[in-house]
């Protein structure tokens, strides 16, 4: 059993509230996809982005994930699991606190 949100946001709208919490502005324009996935075949983008281009697969994933076990297992007990969306401060914080910390960096080959 796997605890998820059990609320359906978007990728668009994880990646907005990210922006927004990261930089306190909004996200501007769009990159197609092809285009963000043909520069990430480049290394030297890839490093200095610190970004694999399987990235950006996980954009236009379409996962739906069944709740209704984990929730049965949970009632009564007082146990909810939190809104995806309010974890992002917490998630940005721990973030920008080990962005220089290498390791915690995926190695870009």
């Amino acid at each position: 059993v796997h605890l998820t949100d059990p609320s359906s946001h978007s990728v668009e709208e994880v990646y907005r509230a990210m922006v927004i919490e990261l930089t306190g502005k909004e996200p501007k324009g769009r990159l197609p996809r092809t285009i963000a996935k043909t520069g990430l075949m480049s290394k030297r983008l890839k490093r200095k982005l610190g970004v694999e281009e399987e990235t950006i697969d996980y954009l236009t994933w379409n996962a739906e994930f069944d709740t209704k076990i984990a929730e049965q297992l949970l009632e009564g007990s007082g146990i909810k699991c939190a809104d995806f969306l309010r974890s992002i401060p917490s998630m940005a914080a721990f973030y920008n606190e080990h962005k220089s910390d290498l390791d915690y960096h995926i190695s870009i080959e």
